[in-house]
This record gives structure tokens, sequence and C-alpha cells, in this order.
């Protein structure tokens, strides 16, 4: 593998595109990563720095690493000197911002979020959520409900080829280079917390938000003892500056949504630069980035899925839906973004016979 990794170089340096189509057809990307560590360079530094576009467009659409440094601790986007070479990754960041988001597109203000995180997922652990089969769940969400929704034929398509029909599959697509992710947040963000509210509205396809709340069910009932994380983790934020003077220490927050995160402060920092860079050039004076610093306390809120990702190098770990935190730092950088601590809530005690809903 180390002798191919070096022909791979080589092809980038000559700008030889149909040899490196050959090379990425040939070999998956976490082979190819596996191998390049050990060498000075990287096939993605080696384009960039040369801006050779069609190349770090077919490396980054393989799912090479935006985040890799050279020997030299150069990242390929830092290796960019024109200003098409660097708009590639600003739009290929677009498609697959896992790691960056706005917090308040997945999160929501709560004044007790350590109480109704216990009292959600208790309903979940429920059988009526468990029991299904997933294969028959999974595929009708996807080949109905993401269908009706506009969710492009070629991605379900390459969602076929990948496999989503069991808990570890599903959670291997979302972090695939499809914008499968942005979908099944969106439907969870908008729909999830209004199930379990007394005044649920009975427009909305009751079937649609069971098929969706059961996915998560079934994937945290089959992961929950294998691959639990806690510690610390991160992730860049896009917040306005109204929304920033919004969040507070103290602030409490639960999140509606998957949260990517990584074990590695680097990945976050990297895609934050790439967002920065976009919203400079577009002399965006009204956002500001920020690097949320996750401590997770508790076993049943993250899970390391860095093995089933498609993309290993990025060290994913999976903050799951009705999540609780709290602010207790918020401080501005030199460099004028900002970094926001927050803390798992501990746990509360709920049970049926508590009022609180």
């Amino acid at each position: 593998m180390m002798i191919i990794v070096r022909e791979l170089n080589d092809a980038c340096e000559r700008n030889d595109i149909q040899h490196v189509r050959k090379i990425l057809k040939a070999f998956t990307i976490n082979d190819l990563n596996r191998a390049e560590k050990y060498e000075k360079n990287t096939a993605l530094n080696i384009a960039s720095h040369h801006g050779y576009h069609e190349i770090v467009r077919l490396l980054l659409e393989h799912g090479d690493l935006m985040t890799k440094r050279n020997q030299d601790g150069s990242t390929p986007f830092n290796q960019t000197k024109d200003e098409k070479t660097k708009e590639i990754f600003a739009r290929y960041q677009r498609v697959l911002p896992r790691f960056t988001g706005d917090l308040f597109e997945w999160t929501v203000a709560y004044r007790e979020p350590a109480i109704k995180r216990p009292q959600i997922r208790q309903y979940l652990a429920r059988n009526h959520f468990i029991n299904g089969s997933f294969t028959n769940i999974a595929r009708r969400y996807v080949r109905c409900y993401l269908a009706l929704e506009g969710f492009p034929t070629e991605e379900i398509d390459q969602l076929e080829s990948i496999g989503y029909t069991s808990a570890d599959e599903f959670i291997c697509a979302y972090t695939s280079t499809s914008r499968f992710h942005k979908y099944i947040n969106r439907h969870l963000a908008t729909y999830a917390l209004t199930y379990f509210d007394s005044s649920f509205d009975i427009s909305t396809p009751y079937s649609f938000i069971y098929y969706l709340l059961s996915i998560v069910a079934m994937i945290l009932n089959s992961i929950r003892f294998r691959i639990s994380f806690t510690g610390h983790v991160y992730r860049d934020m896009l917040m306005t500056q109204e929304d920033l003077y919004k969040y507070v220490v103290g602030s409490r927050v639960l999140n509606t949504a998957f949260l990517s995160t990584s074990k590695n402060r680097t990945v976050a920092e990297i895609f934050a630069g790439i967002q920065e860079y976009e919203t400079s050039s577009k002399q965006d004076s009204t956002h500001v980035n920020v690097l949320c610093i996750y401590k997770i306390r508790n076993r049943t809120t993250a899970y390391d899925i860095e093995q089933l990702s498609n993309i290993q190098a990025e060290s994913e770990v999976l903050v799951f839906p009705f999540s609780a935190f709290h602010a207790t730092h918020v401080q501005k950088t030199p460099s004028g973004s900002v970094e926001i601590d927050l803390d798992e809530c501990e746990e509360e005690q709920w049970s049926d016979d508590d009022d609180d809903a």
C-alpha cells in the first residue's frame, strides 16, 4: 500500500488526473489514509499547493480529509494559493457541514433540560419504539419520506449501495458524502420535540415522526453498551452576533438533533478555518465562528463512531438528540472567534408520575 500511496502522490505532483482517478477507484480512502500517514506529504496537500483543481475535487469527493496535515504541520487548505482552490474547499464544506453548523438550528433553550432529557429517553426505550424491524422502518423513511421531500434519486441510490438497513449501516450512511445527515437533522429539529408536547399538531403525519424516532431509539438500543464515550469533544458553529449576545454563562440548552463532534480539536478548527474564509470572502460581518467544547459526562449521551464512520480519521463522536448542556465559560479569542465551554447537565430523575412534560 505504501507503493500505491507514493504512486498517488507522484500522479498528483504531475497533475495526472486519469491516474489519480484510477487509483481512487481501486482503493478506499481509509486504506490510503492509513498508509499515507508515514509519508512526508499527502496527496491533497500536493494538489492544493499546486492548484490542481480537478484533483482536489476528486480527492474530496472520494472522502479525503481537509483536516490532514503533512509533516510540516500544514493542512491542505493552508497550502492553497489561489481563490478557486479555496472555493472548492468551501463548496465541499457547505455540502458536508457535519462538524460545523448554526448552534441555534439544532438546539433549544430549556428551563430544565436535565429533566426533559430522561423523560424523552424513557419514552424512546419503550417497546413501541424498539421492537419493530429496523430494516423496514429505515427503508420506509428513506424511500418514502426522503423521496417525497426531494432527496435526490442519485443520493438514494448511493445510500442503497452503502447500506442503511441496520443501526451500524445507518450511522455509516450518516457520515457519508451525501446530504443524508442534513435531512435527518432537519426532520428531528422540526418535529421531534413536538411529538412529546401535549399540543402535538395532528396535521403532522404521525407515521413519519414515528419512523424517525424509532430509528433514533433503535440505534440507541443497539450501540449503547458498545461504543459510549465520555470526555471532551469539539464542534464549530456559525452564529449571528445577536445569538451570541444571548449565549451567556449559565444558559441551558437541549439539542434536538444529532451533533457531529470530534475527539480531535484540530478537526473542528480546520473546518472553522474554511468556514471563516467563506464568511470573510463574502464580507459577512454579521456572523462569528464559535468553537464549542462539550464535556460529556453520561455514558448514554455520546458514542464514539470512528470505526463505523466512512472517514475514520475525523475521530467522530456522535452526540445523540435530547442531550442537555449548560454554558460554563464564554471567551473571545485574539483572532475574533469565540470559544464556549458546554458542560453536560447532571442526570435528573424522572418518572411517569411527574407532571413536568
